[in-house]
């Protein structure tokens, strides 16, 4: 891959069926996109089904990992067809990535539709929190956090490759929730913060009370519990810990600022002679 920004850290094409999702995700980034391009006006738009004039070619054998889905989840109601697009997509020969607030019924589905496609599959949960009351306020029509767990080590022990996103983080405790999580992750586990914030605030206004969340502060202490934990020999759990491209630029430019703080700090020093 050439671009390591976005989604692209994930995989080099991004597929789905349609342009609106049941779930109702108030920070949704499909939702900003249909927003900022004027495609909709209002968010609930994104709940009645629209159609994708244009599907990309589920039988064809892409150069790099595929995605899927990308504008819209994978649900009752559009299970049927995105088990007939994810299974033409695996005899085609692809790596496929799904992204997923998942739910115990189109879990158990898939465990037993894509069961013989284990070595070219992975499955990444989104798991933002443990406190079903957030998720609830701000995932309204996704599962609650003890089933998305379900879900999580249903696949592990169905023998699929597992990770975890946790971009947007929903919570501070973001060490507290790897913790309940990490078990059944074989891969990475994700962490982000919320892109356009200050976008999705202005169509979506309670989102301003999670703006602490993503603030520097809370960004470098989160990073710092991560690493403090999870980065350290007494920690003998089987681990990956990836941060997405905006939260790592955060914690590089202060650690670029605190460097040339430290070299003018002690050119400084030098040259007014103190501690000779």
């Amino acid at each position: 891959m050439t671009q390591t920004e976005g989604w692209k850290e994930w995989a080099d094409y991004w597929l789905g069926l349609q342009n609106f999702c049941e779930r109702g995700c108030l920070a949704c980034f499909a939702t900003w996109f249909d927003i900022k391009y004027k495609r909709i006006t209002d968010p609930k738009e994104r709940l009645t089904f629209k159609p994708r004039k244009t599907i990309e070619n589920p039988d064809k054998k892409y150069p790099g990992r595929v995605a899927f889905p990308n504008t819209h989840d994978i649900t009752i109601q559009n299970y049927s067809q995105c088990e007939e697009y994810l299974i033409r997509l695996l005899k085609a020969g692809n790596q496929v990535l799904i992204v997923t607030k998942p739910d115990e019924n189109i879990i158990r589905l898939l465990i037993s539709a894509l069961s013989e496609f284990k070595e070219q599959l992975e499955f990444r949960l989104s798991i933002s929190t443990y406190d079903n009351e957030v998720l609830k306020k701000f995932e309204p029509n996704a599962s609650d956090f003890e089933e998305r767990v379900l879900c999580l080590k249903m696949l592990f022990m169905a023998g699929f490759e597992t990770s975890v996103s946790a971009e947007y983080y929903l919570t501070r405790d973001v060490k507290g929730l790897i913790k309940r999580i990490y078990p059944y992750v074989t891969r990475e586990i994700w962490v982000g913060i919320m892109n356009h914030f200050d976008q999705i605030v202005e169509y979506a206004p309670v989102i301003e009370s999670l703006r602490e969340l993503y603030s520097l502060e809370t960004v470098l202490t989160i990073h710092s519990e991560l690493e403090r934990y999870f980065g350290h020999n007494y920690f003998t759990g089987k681990i990956t810990i990836k941060y997405k491209d905006t939260f790592e630029a955060m914690v590089n430019k202060n650690n670029f600022f605190e460097r040339n703080e430290l070299i003018v700090n002690s050119l400084l020093v030098e040259k007014n002679g103190v501690g000779n």
